[in-house]
């Protein structure tokens, strides 16, 4: 009767920490979105480095806790839209109608999953990820609260850059991958993940420098030059081919012509370099030709179309990815993109998401997304523009080789979604005002 009165206390006081932190959520949302764009962190840091099955290390500890983390932001923004839409009767913006099916199909798709368990854990995550997203939809009511919002996602970017410095000097066998020592990794779970955080932290670092000066300006200089360092000894040359992609788009659309012309010749001088050095970190099994190859991606793909096509409208489940290769046909143990694993990636998020929820998931998943983006894209130059190209630009590339869109744990998927709500909140601000926002 004392272990089960003391469980119960335990519970009860749990609840209420929880009920305290979902109305400090609920006031002061913008920290929300600090804590949720730095919840990655909570999933990989427990990751070890060391070869094994680590699945169970980020299932047990590291997930939970984030999961926990976006339950009660998620809470809170939930909360927040009940009150601004529903109670207050305001719009809701068509996007976040489609992105809402998708999260619907998703967890309806653990019906027919190939793997239940991890489709519900994954898709509960995604529902309160979008819950999170309406969250900041009712937050950002004005420009004021539109720039409140870009400035959390930077310096949430340079708190996970911080950490992933001082674990450098501090914990040197954490940070270099055990399959590789010549790739870092940083706190992440692998060298990609360090490379895809580096990608979508330039355009927004980039943002805070322009719009800054003094010693603050000098400060975002530096901390991109300190990402450009990491991203290179990351080995990561999709997302290191993306970000540069990026900057040049960013460049682009301010007019900054001559440092457009300067960053190309630049990265004509970087390749012929990586061409005759042969860096480590870049060259993987195949030697030097393997700089510009697909790492034995095209042979996933291949056997990934295959079975996408048995399934083709509704796919294997959310979540499942590389699930499907326990397929007897193309299942072999000895090969590690092969493993059978959940937590093996198609390396292709569109093709990931047509395993997942096929053809009709697909539709509505890259429909709520891209139509923001494309508004954004054949709008007149307005403040944010270059900001929100550069982030579509680079998750759209990255996408062919990596699976950054539809995630809901991957840094850069987190703060994708995140800058996809800011685009329509800015996009919203600028058809209200005077000015036209189409060309």
């Amino acid at each position: 009767m004392e272990l089960n009165l003391t469980s119960l206390l335990g519970i009860l006081f749990f609840l209420i920490f929880c009920g305290w932190v979902i109305v400090f959520l609920f006031k002061n949302y913008n920290l929300a979105i600090g804590f949720v764009i730095c919840s990655p962190l909570l999933s990989t840091i427990f990751i070890p480095n060391q070869p094994g099955d680590t699945e169970g290390f980020e299932t047990s500890y590291g997930s939970y806790m984030r999961i926990g983390l976006l339950f009660v932001a998620g809470i809170a923004g939930g909360i927040a839209f009940f009150k601004n839409k529903i109670i207050e009767n305001n719009k809701i913006s068509k996007e976040y109608i489609y992105l809402a099916l998708y999260a619907l199909m998703a967890i309806s798709s653990m019906v027919y999953s190939i793997d239940p368990k991890i489709t519900v854990i994954r898709s509960v995550a995604t529902i309160f990820l979008f819950c999170i997203l309406l969250g900041v939809d009712n937050y950002v009511t004005d420009t004021q609260r539109l720039e409140k919002a870009i400035n959390i996602v930077v310096f949430s970017l340079l708190f996970c850059l911080l950490v992933n410095i001082v674990a450098i000097v501090l914990f040197q066998e954490r940070v270099w991958w055990y399959k590789d020592p010549s790739r870092l990794m940083g706190l992440w779970s692998q060298p990609n993940q360090m490379g895809s955080f580096c990608m979508i932290a330039y355009p927004f670092l980039f943002w805070k420098a322009k719009n800054s000066d003094g010693i603050f300006k000098v400060i975002m200089q530096l901390s991109i030059s300190i990402l450009l360092i990491l991203h290179v000894l990351s080995g990561s040359r999709t997302s290191l081919a993306s970000g540069m992609i990026g900057i040049s788009i960013w460049f682009f659309v301010e007019k900054k012509y001559f440092k457009n012309y300067l960053l190309i010749v630049c990265l004509m001088f970087l390749v012929i370099g990586f061409v005759f050095v042969k860096p480590s970190n870049m060259v993987r099994q195949g030697g030097i030709d393997s700089i510009t190859s697909f790492t034995g991606r095209t042979d996933i793909w291949s056997a990934a179309a295959t079975l996408a096509k048995e399934k083709f409208l509704i796919g294997y489940g959310y979540g499942v990815n590389g699930k499907i290769f326990e397929d007897p046909r193309f299942y072999d143990p000895d090969i590690e993109f092969w493993s059978g694993s959940v937590r093996s990636s198609m390396h292709n998020g569109y093709l990931n998401s047509i395993i997942n929820l096929g053809l009709i998931g697909s539709i509505l998943l890259y429909l709520s997304i891209l139509m923001p983006f494309l508004k954004n894209l054949r709008s007149k130059y307005y403040e944010y523009k270059s900001l929100f190209t550069s982030v579509f630009i680079m998750c759209i590339l990255v996408n062919f080789l990596e699976s950054i869109i539809g995630s809901s744990s991957n840094i850069a998927s987190i703060v994708m979604l995140i800058s996809w709500s800011l685009t329509i909140k800015s996009l919203e601000f600028c058809e209200n005002s005077n000015d036209t926002l189409y060309a």
